[in-house]
């Protein structure tokens, strides 16, 4: 009878990475788990390029554990699973389960050899005495009967849902390769006001994931940077901004590690509007704002659905204008610099995750299962 065992192969195209807390879980001890249904598998060093990977999160909660699988293959498909367990042990158990099935569907049908049952001895036939006038009857051999087999039942294991045992990147487990994002950010916005004041916005993202740094983004954003006052010997100029705000980023990294950074260019247009205060005749003027230059972000995003942002950028105005007090000597109130910054700190919603949920198992869905797989081989 031969016996089931994987290449140690079929693991080079898969990468792990383990997040539990010590006590609970940890990747040597979900690969022990693993190699009980794949006993050759051995994973692939994470920056493999191509590789697919796994990053498994052990998350305890009030009354029971929850194990999320993120699968990332070698295009940056991603999709996300999610197994409820009561302990510990039990989460262990069903992530290497998933994991077996993704790596290899054959391991569901894999199961130990059958123990045969020893046959009971036949029975010793009477002795016949022979007459003289007859011949000694023949004995006749009766064959004894084929040993019982008897067959275990397969393990218990978690269901799956009919299209989870498909490797990553099958077509039932890509989605939109576009990732949209809604969010707000808060910071200095434009250090080129007077006073330097803290502004808010909000911005909305699509982003083409991909593997590869060419990870191009476009995010448009409507920013308002607060005001500020210049005060001068002749009165007072009260400046603010209102504007948009469009960053392209040609560069990123993989949103698929917890920290990830982006590379962009900005341009804005919007408005500058001064006002004097403290004169003897009041005025405003709202000249038009044009800039552009370049941005830096790095982002943290703990959940697949939600970020932190933390972002810098340098802003060049193309027109420098001034306020100045009139008639002569004139006087400027307050003039554009050339060169302005600005430091916000926000938050994003993502969507465009491919998130399923498992119920938890019993030992005849997982029959089920099994027989499933068993039908093609």
């Amino acid at each position: 009878m031969a016996a089931f065992v994987v290449d140690s192969a079929a693991g080079a195209g898969y990468a792990l990475r383990v997040e539990a807390p010590s006590e609970c879980a940890d990747e040597a001890r979900l690969l022990d788990a693993l190699r009980v249904h794949s006993p050759g598998f051995t994973p692939a060093a994470w920056n493999t390029p191509g590789a697919s990977h796994f990053l498994v999160r052990f998350v305890r909660r009030s009354t029971d554990v929850a194990v999320e699988l993120e699968t990332t293959d070698s295009s940056g498909n991603r999709s996300l699973r999610r197994v409820p367990a009561q302990d510990c042990p039990e989460a262990l158990r069903a992530s290497a389960w998933i994991l077996a099935l993704l790596v290899d569907p054959a391991a569901a049908t894999a199961e130990p050899a059958p123990p045969i049952a020893t046959a009971t001895p036949e029975a010793a036939p009477p002795n016949v005495s022979p007459t003289p006038s007859a011949a000694p009857p023949i004995r006749t051999a009766t064959p004894s009967a084929a040993p019982p087999i008897a067959v275990t039942a397969p393990a218990a294991a978690p269901q799956v849902n009919s299209d989870e045992g498909a490797a990553p990147g099958s077509p039932r487990s890509q989605r939109w390769p576009w990732q949209l994002s809604l969010g707000g950010f808060g910071g200095v916005l434009q250090s080129a006001l007077p006073e330097i004041p803290v502004g808010l916005g909000v911005f909305i993202e699509g982003a083409w994931e991909r593997e590869s740094w060419f990870r191009p983004s476009a995010r448009l954003a409507g920013l308002d940077a607060g005001s500020g006052v210049s005060r001068t010997e002749r009165g007072d100029v009260v400046v603010g901004f209102l504007g948009g705000r469009l960053s392209l980023c040609p560069l990123r990294s993989s949103r698929a590690e917890l920290v990830s950074v982006r590379f962009c260019g900005l341009m804005e247009i919007g408005r500058l509007s001064g006002e004097g205060q403290n004169t003897n005749d009041q005025g405003s003027a709202t000249p038009t704002w044009y800039a552009a230059g370049p941005a830096f972000g790095l982002e943290l995003q703990p959940w697949s659905f939600l970020a932190i942002e933390l972002e810098g950028a340098l802003v060049f105005p193309f027109n420098r204008d001034r306020f100045v007090f009139e008639p002569d000597p004139v006087q400027a109130g307050y003039e554009v610099p050339p060169i302005s910054a600005s430091l916000a700190l926000g938050i994003a919603w993502r969507t465009g995750q491919n998130t399923q949920q498992y119920p938890p198992s019993t030992g005849k869905e997982a029959a089920r299962l099994i027989a499933r797989s068993g039908r093609g081989h």
